[in-house]
């Protein structure tokens, strides 16, 4: 049988989880440690036990936050820029092109000549790329 486990300190999982949920709206990146700091100041604020490292693990498996890699820079694009853009800009670029020659290659790069940067190799062996131009 399980028992329901109920938070040691749930004023400071509420500030912290208002505070997370704030920051986190807002675009703005928040690693592990800063995390931690936060809990602490609140913890000093309300007059409650430090949390430890486990309380912290616990407080982002209680509401479901993971440690992500963050894609694209949607949160860093002025609207008002874009609007313009659609508007006055677009039209006249695409001028003379039918739609079936318009391609989205949204920061595509083309590396035909790159060297991969992994490879498989024995234990023990140092790698070492050697080039050869001609």
């Amino acid at each position: 049988m399980k028992r329901k486990r109920t938070c040691a300190y749930p004023e400071l999982d509420t500030a912290l989880y208002n505070w997370f949920a704030t920051h986190r709206a807002a675009n703005t990146p928040i690693s592990g440690p800063l995390l931690h700091e936060k809990a602490i100041e609140f913890a000093q604020k309300l007059n409650v036990e430090s949390p430890s490292t486990s309380w912290i693990d616990q407080f982002k498996e209680r509401h479901g936050i993971s440690f992500r890699i963050v894609n694209g820079e949607a949160g860093a694009v002025d609207l008002a820029t874009v609007d313009n853009w659609i508007k006055k800009l677009w039209p006249t670029i695409r001028e003379g092109y039918s739609p079936e020659n318009i391609f989205n290659a949204d920061e595509c790069g083309l590396f035909y000549k790159m060297l991969p940067e992994n490879s498989l190799a024995f234990k023990g062996i140092h790698l070492s790329v050697i080039l050869h131009i001609g």
